[in-house]
């Protein structure tokens, strides 16, 4: 029953089905940032110990862009607070409000407004989730599922590394 269902759903359909994903399978190019947006971090590799090995890390303050480049900023948000070694609620909130611009620092500080939150780790963390909401589409998670399980087929031009680390 299922594949003569399947069967009635064009090529077409299925194409338009896969560019409803939330986080695309062909991988979207990095942004590239402009040299006066540029944010330059320098971080250490154990960062409780003042000898250890620096490195930098180059990043934007976000805007707007898409679900994929929000996953992307938080990732590099989480580098910063461990190659910083920040732990403190005040610090996570001031780096937040660096790392952020426009819309995104709009909502982050309206909901640390409206929710009354005291600076502390686990208040920035629901600050950002609730950024994460404004950015995602509703039911993301359960419309990407959807797709990924109906219609998504390795492409013959990805090799099958890549298209199960995009994948996963």
């Amino acid at each position: 029953m299922l594949s003569t269902l399947y069967s009635k759903v064009t090529p077409k359909q299925k194409s338009d089905k896969l560019k409803n994903l939330v986080v695309p399978l062909e991988p979207t190019p990095q942004r590239l940032i402009k040299k006066e947006d540029k944010i330059v971090m320098k971080l250490r590799s154990t960062p409780t110990n003042p000898n250890s090995q620096e490195y930098q890390i180059t990043t934007s303050a976000f805007d707007e862009g898409s679900p994929e480049q929000w996953l992307r900023h938080l990732d590099v948000i989480g580098k910063i607070f461990t190659g910083q070694n920040i732990t403190e609620g005040a610090e996570c909130f001031s780096m937040c409000r660096c790392l952020l611009k426009g819309k995104a620092l709009l909502d982050f500080n309206a909901t640390v407004l409206k929710n009354n939150y005291e600076e502390t780790v686990d208040n920035c963390k629901s600050a950002l989730e609730y950024v994460a909401l404004q950015i995602f589409l509703k039911n993301a998670i359960a419309k990407q599922k959807r797709i990924l399980q109906r219609f998504v087929r390795r492409p013959k031009s990805m090799t099958s590394l890549l298209f199960y680390s995009r994948l996963v």
